[in-house]
């Protein structure tokens, strides 16, 4: 499986980010395992380039300050060295500092005003499941303004394209529904109500062999019970073609295994096939027995350019349409989604309780073919580069995270995480839904071929067993955080420091590339050094927060205390990085390298002045403290949580470094297309 899950992804090697000859590595000093400042901001080089195109004077720095009129230079670095100066030494007043937990206070979500929903004529045992989904449907929406109390990542409104839902592929006869769910339908009700037994959320395979072996026992003990209706529902992404083959591959042995081959139009296993992106297909215009149409059916699975992957809306439509025939030929389902993403993030957070619902009303299984989250973050990074142009795009996927609510820091103390640390669980969303109908989420193993800082580390199920995370409804979630104060705590610090919430973005992320341009880098230098006196503002804060919280961290379990142990650690260490970021702009000022020349024959332009990790301190006097302390809390996480995220997380952090320095960066290509080609440019693809 592993070389297959290579084979997907692997689209086009990687070199250097952008369209650049010559460019310093992202790798500043080999002692260094990574250099997670300069490699990051080839993430959206299109954009932070875009401001460095316009001709560059040849001249170097030390000319410019020595040439370039008395006034200004003089200006400028007295500027410079006034702020830094002053800010390192002495830090933000008390006045500024926010000391106590009043400050950092958790606000109890609103009550949701959703509309009641609608009542069905039913038997009352279903009846009485029905009203109780209905509580968590009507708690579940709305938990908080912005989406900050449900997975704080304040995304915008996921509208569905009409063209795209009246899009068809190419070939077969296929059914396409706007993906709209309500409470489940009276062909669902009717089938009853579970046994209420639980399924496996954790089931590690090796390969999708491994997994295949597994299914098959679970349609074999359900056909010894009675006749099933097994509904294939499959990711609609490019990456998932090579799934989908291997799948269509495996299909006819998996039916001669259990015996069903042939049994014609009153088989015991007929089978349904279905697909998701920004819409919902159905390719089996009825259940089938017969293997070429379930291949042929596989084949007519489209690509769906939008990136969106309305998971749990596909899986409730899917059991309503062919509820009504399974309950009149007295047949079990069992839903298999095969994915390689955890879904939309807003389509999760609002139609997950009721896909879930229709699942258990009908008494379907739900089956998952997924891959492991990342570790407290809901994205990975995929690389990608144009087959024309050449560049190297970062695609964002969502991938995570494994728990209900996002429960660790989502930047790296200078940007937005772009790392693929592995959780060592599924998707919260697939492996509730696998766990609450008795299914079964199989986790794939291996980091796909071009994901950006994956890190293919396994870890032991005894190790991480008492970290599993709560697969509760997000609403019993928020309900249960009232009584956890210090979870509050840890959700709120989340919330603040969420590089994805509005506004926060624009002092958090620092930057990481300074214009070639003396003029422009005084100004850029200056905007830097404003917004690390407001975030390291909020870092002092949360440092006195966590500390005063401490005594709450004996009470909780396992994963609270890691997360406090990892996030206080985390908090100390970007403040130290932060400081030791103006230290290096500091040192820059007052000791100006000689410039590279500006321009180099080909048409290569020096890109401009980039940040790089250092193990040198240039503040130790302010920031050897917080090194010093953070180290120890990193080591001890190391040690109190072995074998654990938690624990690599901890390593990935102590590898960083702490110091910073600031360096002459590389050389963009600034003329004629190296790389021309005829036809409309292909589009940067959506996964």
């Amino acid at each position: 499986m592993e070389q297959n899950s290579q084979s997907k992804t692997a689209r086009v090697p990687m070199k250097a980010p952008s369209n650049r000859d010559g460019a310093s590595s992202a790798v500043a000093d080999e002692e260094l395992n990574e250099d997670a400042l300069a490699d990051q901001a080839s993430a959206d080089d299109d954009a932070e380039y875009e401001e460095y195109e316009e001709a560059v004077r040849p001249m170097t720095l030390r000319r410019w300050l020595e040439q370039g009129g008395s006034f200004g230079s003089s200006v400028l670095v007295h500027m410079l060295l006034f702020l830094l100066m002053g800010y390192i030494s002495v830090g933000p007043s008390e006045e500024e500092l926010l000391l106590d937990l009043d400050r950092i206070r958790i606000e109890t979500p609103p009550v949701s005003q959703e509309e009641p929903l609608q009542a069905v004529d039913f038997n009352q045992q279903v009846q009485s499941q029905a009203q109780q989904t209905s509580a968590t449907f009507a708690s579940q929406n709305n938990l908080g303004e912005g989406g900050e109390i449900g997975m704080g990542m304040g995304l915008p409104s996921v509208s569905l394209d009409p063209k795209i839902l009246s899009s068809k592929p190419a070939g077969g006869s296929v059914s396409v529904d706007r993906l709209t769910l309500d409470m489940p339908s009276a062909n669902v009700i009717a089938m009853g109500v579970p046994d209420g037994a639980f399924g496996d959320p954790h089931a590690v395979v090796e390969n999708y062999d491994q997994a295949f072996d597994r299914i098959t026992e679970e349609l074999l003990f359900m056909l010894s019970e009675q006749e099933v209706l097994v509904i294939w529902i499959f990711d609609q992404s490019e990456s998932m073609k090579d799934d989908q083959q291997m799948i269509r591959e495996r299909i006819e042995t998996v039916y001669a295994e259990l015996g069903v081959v042939g049994e014609g139009r009153n088989a015991r296993l007929t089978t349904a096939v279905a697909s998701f992106g920004a819409s919902y297909y159905l390719h089996t215009k009825k259940p089938t027995a017969d293997v070429n149409e379930i291949k042929a059916a596989i084949d007519q699975v489209p690509i769906d350019p939008s990136g969106e992957e309305m998971m749990c809306q596909a899986i409730g439509r899917s059991i309503d349409t062919h509820a009504k025939l399974a309950a009149a030929q007295d047949r079990k389902i069992a839903l298999i989604v095969v994915t390689d993403e955890s879904g939309n993030r807003q389509n999760n957070d609002q139609y997950l309780e009721q896909a879930l619902a229709y699942a258990k009303a009908s008494k379907s299984r739900i089956y998952v073919l997924g891959r492991e989250a990342v570790f407290g973050y809901p994205y990975a990074h995929q690389r990608w580069r144009h087959p024309q142009t050449k560049h190297v795009h970062w695609i964002k996927i969502d991938r995570g995270p494994e728990t209900a609510l996002v429960e660790n820091l989502q930047t790296d103390g200078f940007r937005k995480r772009y790392d693929a640390h592995p959780a060592g669980f599924g998707p919260y969303e697939q492996c509730r839904l696998a766990k609450e109908t008795g299914g079964i989420f199989f986790m794939l193993p291996g980091i796909e071929v071009d994901i950006v800082r994956g890190d293919d580390r396994e870890y032991a199920l005894e190790a991480i067993r008492p970290y599993k995370p709560d697969l509760r409804s997000r609403a019993e979630v928020i309900t249960a955080m009232q009584g956890k104060p210090l979870q509050q705590v840890l959700t709120k610090i989340v919330q603040d420091l969420n590089p994805y919430r509005e506004g926060a973005a624009k002092i958090m992320e620092a930057r990481m590339l300074f214009s070639p341009r003396v003029d422009q880098l005084g100004v850029q230098m200056a905007q830097e050094l404003e917004k690390a006196r407001i975030f390291l503002t909020y870092l002092d804060a949360a440092a006195k927060t966590l500390e005063q919280a401490k005594v709450l961290r004996h009470d909780s379990d396992r994963r609270r205390q890691a997360n406090y142990d990892l996030m206080y650690a985390q908090v100390l260490a970007y403040t130290a990085r932060r400081y030791e970021y103006i230290a290096a702009c500091d040192h820059f000022v007052r000791n100006p390298p000689e410039a590279p020349p500006m321009e180099k024959p080909g048409f290569l332009r020096f890109e401009g002045w980039r940040v790089h990790g250092n193990k040198e301190l240039l503040a130790p006097d302010v920031t050897q403290s917080y090194v010093d302390r953070s180290t120890e809390m990193f080591n001890q996480i190391i040690a109190e949580h072995p074998g654990s995220p938690w624990a690599a997380r901890a390593e990935w952090e102590l590898s960083r470094g702490f110091g910073i320095t600031v360096k002459a960066g590389g050389y963009d290509y600034y003329g004629p297309d190296r790389n021309p080609f005829t036809g409309p440019k292909i589009p940067v693809p959506k996964l």
